[in-house]
C-alpha cells in the first residue's frame, strides 16, 4: 500500500505533464492552421507574425544550414508569384515528440498542397510533411519542410518549347563538367524583376536553368555574354565567375539547378 500511495504522486504529474503538452500541441496545431492560411492569401505579413525573428527554415532542396528568415520571406512571395488559387488540403496535425517520446508541444503535419501554375492555370498538387518547432510563448522558431519540387514545375507552358536533349557542350561552347565527390542537386525558381541582377558569382558543380518567362542574360569574367529567352535553357559551367540579370522590360521567370557535391555551397558570391 505504501509504495502505491508513493507511486501515485508520480502518476498524476505525469498525467498532468501529458495533458499540459497536449493542450500546447492543439493551440500551436491552431497557429500552423492560421500560419498555412496566411500563405494561401498571400498575406506574408501574417505569416511573419507567427514566427520569431530569428527564425529558420530548412527546405528540402537546400543541402546546406538551415536558412534564415530573409531567405525564407522571399521564397513565399516567389511562390505566391507563380502559383495561384494556393489551398493547403488533408491536413493532419500530430504531436511532436521530445528525447523520451512525450509531446512537447511541437507540431508534425502532413498534407497536400493545391495550386495552378499562374502562366497556364495548370493544375498541381504537392504532397508535403513538415515539422514546425514552437517556443514557450507560443511562436515558430524553425520550420523543416520535405516534399518534391518536381511534382509542381509544369510539364507544358505555353512560354516553353521542346529543347534538344542531347546537348554536349556549355551556353559557352566548353564541355559539360561534373564534379567529383557525392552528388547534390540544388532546386530553385528564380523571379527576375526588369533590370534586376545577382551579383559576382560562381557556381560549385554543373548547373543548368530552364528559361519560362521573359529573357536571362550570363556574361562571363572574359566577357562572353549570353542571351537565353522563354523556351531556351542556359548551361553553365562550373567555378567560372559570372553575372546574371534580365535586361528585358517584363519579368524573368526560370528554373534551376545546380548539380553539386555535399557539403559545398551550390553558389559562392564574389567579395
Amino acid at each position: 500500500m505504501k509504495k502505491l500511495i508513493f507511486l501515485l504522486p508520480l502518476l498524476l504529474t505525469f498525467c498532468e505533464s501529458n495533458l499540459s503538452a497536449l493542450k500546447k500541441f492543439k493551440t500551436n496545431s491552431e497557429t500552423v492552421s492560421m500560419f498555412f492560411d496566411a500563405f494561401s492569401n498571400n498575406d506574408i505579413d501574417k505569416m511573419k507574425s507567427y514566427v520569431i525573428d530569428d527564425f529558420l527554415w530548412t527546405p528540402p532542396m537546400s543541402n546546406l544550414d538551415s536558412l534564415s528568415i530573409d531567405a525564407w520571406e522571399s521564397q513565399m512571395i516567389l511562390f505566391n508569384e507563380l502559383y495561384d488559387n494556393i489551398q493547403f488540403t488533408n491536413a493532419q496535425y500530430y504531436a511532436g515528440l521530445d528525447e523520451n517520446m512525450r509531446p512537447n508541444g511541437d507540431v508534425r503535419v502532413y498534407g497536400t498542397w493545391k495550386s495552378n501554375y499562374s502562366l497556364t492555370g495548370e493544375p498541381t498538387e504537392l504532397d508535403y510533411y513538415s515539422v514546425l518547432f514552437f517556443n514557450e510563448e507560443g511562436k515558430i522558431e524553425s520550420q523543416s519542410e520535405w516534399y518534391n519540387y518536381s511534382d509542381i514545375v509544369p510539364s507544358v507552358t505555353e512560354s516553353t518549347i521542346f529543347i534538344d536533349q542531347n546537348e554536349t557542350k556549355n551556353s559557352f561552347g566548353g564541355n559539360i563538367d561534373y564534379p567529383r565527390g557525392k552528388a547534390s542537386i540544388t532546386n530553385a525558381i528564380v523571379v527576375l524583376e526588369p533590370g534586376q541582377s545577382f551579383p559576382t558569382h560562381k557556381h560549385t558543380g554543373f548547373n543548368v536553368g530552364t528559361i519560362l518567362q521573359g529573357e536571362f542574360t550570363v556574361e562571363d569574367e572574359k566577357g562572353n555574354k549570353i542571351v537565353k529567352k522563354a523556351g531556351e535553357t542556359y548551361i553553365g559551367t562550373p567555378n567560372v565567375w559570372h553575372t546574371a540579370r534580365n535586361e528585358s522590360k517584363e519579368k524573368t521567370i526560370l528554373v534551376g539547378s545546380v548539380m553539386g557535391v555535399v557539403g559545398k555551397p551550390a553558389t559562392i558570391n564574389k567579395e
